[in-house]
């Protein structure tokens, strides 16, 4: 298996990232989108996917928009993009070298692609999200006028 994440994933990810650092308040797609420079309409199909996969909940009127389904210490990375894969009618399954003489190359990038898939199992979204507290207390503790 390559470990090739689509931007369908990746834009999943931000979504997902963005609604644990949102701490329970909803936000609507188009906001969504605004943040990360995402198309709108792309990511409220992706939206109504996680939504499906009991990844995220939607909220009614004003003030509504998307929030986290579970608690974010309770969702990997791992778990989305086994999701959305079992969902894509893409084939993401690019296959290793069938080269003669290529079993050391082969061999390496299937070890690689172990070790993300495994950091990705281990990686939740409350991690994410306090990681990118601190690197944004961290930018204003430095910060000198």
């Amino acid at each position: 298996m390559y470990f090739d994440i689509s931007k369908k994933s990746r834009y999943a990810m931000l979504a997902l990232f963005e609604l644990a650092l949102q701490g329970g308040l909803p936000i609507n797609a188009r906001k969504l989108a605004g943040l990360h420079r995402l198309p709108v309409r792309f990511l409220e199909i992706i939206l109504n996917e996680l939504k499906q996969g009991g990844f995220v909940q939607s909220v009614r009127g004003k003030a509504g928009g998307y929030v986290l389904a579970r608690p974010a210490a309770q969702i990997t990375l791992a778990e989305v993009l086994q999701f959305l894969d079992s969902h894509s009618s893409e084939s993401s399954d690019a296959a290793v070298s069938a080269l003669p003489n290529q079993f050391v190359i082969d061999s390496l990038i299937r070890t690689a692609n172990q070790k993300i898939s495994e950091l990705f199992e281990q990686c939740t979204l409350e991690q994410m999200a306090e990681r990118e507290m601190q690197h944004r207390n961290a930018l204003e503790s430095n910060y000198v006028i």
